[in-house]
Parts: structure tokens; sequence; C-alpha cells
């Protein structure tokens, strides 16, 4: 039987997985691809409550402004 955490898990490694494509699709190269990180939380524990999950980019030093604000 499948968790909820483990549910969640999945659906979020799909969506960074999703995002992470289609900066490469646009060109834009692996490195700012790999910038979008996620967690679930609680971290590997069992909760009573639902779990969450984050989902966001790493900053980094990216030239160009509008890049910047294209990609976020």
């Amino acid at each position: 039987m499948v968790t909820q955490n483990e549910q969640v898990r999945e659906a979020t490694n799909g969506l960074k997985l999703d995002l992470r494509q289609q900066i490469q699709g646009a060109g834009l190269g692996r490195r700012l691809a790999n910038t979008w990180r996620s967690e679930v939380y609680p971290k590997g524990k069992k909760s009573i409550r639902a779990p969450v999950e984050a989902l966001w980019k790493q900053e980094g030093e990216y030239r160009g402004a509008s890049l910047r604000k294209a990609v976020c």
C-alpha cells in the first residue's frame, strides 16, 4: 500500500522534473534547470496530518534580469 507521504513525494518529483524539462527544452541549459529543489514534510516520518510539499528554485548567480524574471 502506498502511503500519503509517498504519493506526495511522487507528485512533487514529477512536478520538479516537468519544470526541469521545460527549462532545458527552452534552451536555457541543464545547470539552470537543476536549480529546482523539492522537499516533503515531515521528513522521513509518518504523520497523522497530511504531508506538505515544498518546491523552490535555488538562487544562484544568473546574468540578466530578464532571464531571472522569465524563469521565476
